[in-house]
């Protein structure tokens, strides 16, 4: 019978080269790892950004390793500090990324296109803190954790986003409803 590990067995067994052990951690954290990556770097180089941060938790000292309280918080802080290190090295990226993202880039969230490019809208400092409460299912410990910031800042950086959210989405449907001609019922997908 195959007994499933936890993920501080399988980090610890992914650094002392466990293939298996790698596989599972990718499964289980992969894609919300990409996608709270590309709110910081775009989809293009979410992967990539990714890719970095495991290979630094493969190359990590086995006491860092040992030390790991959290280990989905941990991963994302490794992401979160490889997509900021490739913004920061390439200007250039960062302003065509920046644009991508102003016309609502969809970060494997699936949901309508319209929330994806609300919340691609917002600021960085609040579209992360969306991402990793509603992508990776973080609590605003782990986010506070993954972000380097105090809980108090990352939940008031939660409902600042909601509340631009909500302020995003009352005037899209003011907008909608100004074009909508009496008498038409819009339906929603």
């Amino acid at each position: 019978m195959h007994m499933q590990r936890d993920d501080h067995t399988l980090l610890i067994a992914m650094r002392r080269g466990d293939q298996a052990a790698a596989v599972a951690l990718w499964e289980r954290h992969g894609a919300r790892l990409v996608a709270y990556a590309a709110t910081v770097v775009g989809r293009g180089e979410a992967e990539d950004a990714v890719q970095e941060a495991l290979v630094r938790a493969i190359g990590a000292a086995h006491a860092q390793v040992a030390g790991v309280r959290d280990v989905p918080a941990w991963l994302v802080t490794l992401v979160r500090h490889a997509a900021i290190n490739r913004v920061r090295g390439d200007r250039r990226r960062r302003g065509r990324e920046a644009a991508v993202a102003r016309v609502g880039v969809c970060f494997a969230v699936r949901e309508r296109d319209d929330v994806a490019a609300r919340v691609a809208a917002l600021p960085r400092r609040l579209r992360e803190v969306v991402v990793l409460r509603h992508v990776c299912g973080l609590t605003f410990a782990q986010c506070a954790v993954a972000l380097g910031a105090n809980p108090n800042t990352v939940a008031g950086r939660y409902r600042e986003a909601m509340g631009q959210l909500r302020g995003l989405t009352e005037r899209g449907e003011a907008v909608e409803n100004e074009r909508t001609p009496r008498g038409v019922e819009v339906v929603h997908g």
